[in-house]
C-alpha cells in the first residue's frame, strides 16, 4: 500500500484498523538531494510504521521525476536517489522492520492530459545502472562502466546532458547500443545535444538586432544574411533527419497519435525557433537598412548649404 497518508496517521488508529495485518506499506521518495529526502520523512515515520508493521517496500525512481516537460533522463539525480535510499535503508530503518524490495518507478505522464515525459527507452540505461547500485550497495566507477558496455556503449554513459559547440558531437557513442530501444534512445540523445550545442542556443537566444553583427568583419549586410540563412538551412536539414528517424524508430512501439503528439511538443518548437531567428534577423537588418536609406534622402544638399 503506497503511504502517502500514512505518514501522519498515529500508529493508534493504524493498529485500531488492523493493516499491519492486511498490507505492507510500500514508502515512496524520489528526491535526489539529502536535506530534499529527509524532509519528505516525518521524524517517528520509521517507528511508527515498525510498531505495526511486520514488512516494509521502498519506490524509487530511475526516470520522470524531475519535471513534466522533460524528455531526456538526468541519470545522476536518479542514480543519487538510490544512493540515498541505500543510506536510508542501512542507517535508519529499525531492524525490526524487515525491507522486503524496492520497486524502481518511472512515471509516463504527469497526467492524464500531459504530453510523454522522458520515454521508457530512454530510462533504460538509468535503470539497469540504478538496479546495480542496489544490488551491490553502492556506486563505483567500475560498475558504472560495466554496465555501460554491457548495454553497448563504448563508453561510459553521460550521466548528465554536456555541453557541446555542434550537433555533429555525441558525448556517448550509442552507435552500437543492445538495449530495446536504443535507437529512440539515440535519437532523443541527439534532440538533447542539438537543443544544448552552442551553435543552435547562439542563433535562438542572441537579440535581432546584434545577430548580423555577432563578428566582427568587413562582409557586407547580405553576406552576413546569406550566411547566417545557410546556417539556419543547414541546422533545419539536420532536425528534419531527426524528424524522419523520429517516426521511424518511435513506429515500432508507439500509436501513431502518441508520435505525432511527441514531435509537436519535443521537436518542432526547436525548427521553429530557428525559422524564428532568421526571420528576426532580416527583418533586423530590413529596417537597419530603411533607416540608414532615410538619413541619406534627409541629408542637406550642396544648394542648401551656405
Amino acid at each position: 500500500m503506497w503511504d502517502d497518508m500514512l505518514r501522519t496517521v498515529s500508529v493508534e488508529q493504524m493498529k485500531a484498523h488492523n493493516l499491519g495485518e492486511m498490507v505492507d506499506p510500500m514508502v515512496w521518495n524520489y528526491s535526489a538531494q539529502d536535506a530534499n529526502f529527509r524532509s519528505r520523512f516525518t521524524d517517528d515515520m520509521w517507528s511508527n510504521y515498525a510498531a505495526v508493521f511486520n514488512n516494509v517496500w521502498a519506490a524509487s525512481s530511475f526516470k520522470g521525476a524531475f519535471g513534466p516537460t522533460l524528455y531526456w533522463v538526468p541519470n545522476h539525480l536518479h542514480l543519487q536517489n538510490h544512493i540515498l535510499w541505500l543510506n536510508e535503508v542501512n542507517l535508519l530503518i529499525p531492524k525490526t522492520l524487515k525491507m522486503r524490495g524496492y520497486a524502481l518507478t518511472g512515471w509516463q505522464r504527469y497526467d492524464h492530459f500531459s504530453v510523454l515525459c522522458e520515454l521508457l527507452p530512454v530510462g533504460i540505461p538509468c535503470l539497469a545502472l540504478a538496479l546495480s547500485i542496489l544490488m551491490k550497495g553502492a556506486f563505483s566507477h567500475e560498475l558504472h562502466a560495466e554496465v555501460s558496455k554491457q548495454l553497448g556503449f563504448s563508453k561510459p554513459l553521460d550521466l548528465a546532458i554536456i555541453m557541446v559547440s555542434g550537433p555533429e558531437s555525441n558525448p556517448t557513442s550509442a552507435t552500437h547500443a543492445i538495449f530495446p530501444g536504443s535507437e529512440v534512445f539515440r535519437c532523443i540523445q541527439n534532440l538533447a545535444i542539438y537543443e544544448t550545442c552552442q551553435e543552435i542556443r547562439s542563433l535562438i537566444a542572441t537579440p535581432k538586432e546584434t545577430v548580423l553583427e555577432e563578428e566582427q568583419s568587413t562582409k557586407s549586410d547580405a553576406e552576413k544574411r546569406a550566411e547566417l540563412e545557410a546556417k539556419v538551412n543547414r541546422l533545419r536539414s539536420k532536425l528534419q533527419t531527426l524528424h524522419d528517424k523520429f517516426w521511424e524508430c518511435m513506429s515500432k512501439m508507439y500509436f501513431n497519435r502518441t508520435i505525432e503528439e511527441w514531435i509537436k511538443l519535443r521537436l518542432d518548437p526547436l525548427t521553429s525557433l530557428l525559422d524564428k531567428s532568421l526571420q528576426s534577423s532580416i527583418a533586423g537588418a530590413a529596417e537597419e537598412t530603411s533607416k540608414e536609406e532615410q538619413m541619406v534622402l534627409e541629408q542637406p544638399g550642396i544648394d542648401d548649404i551656405s
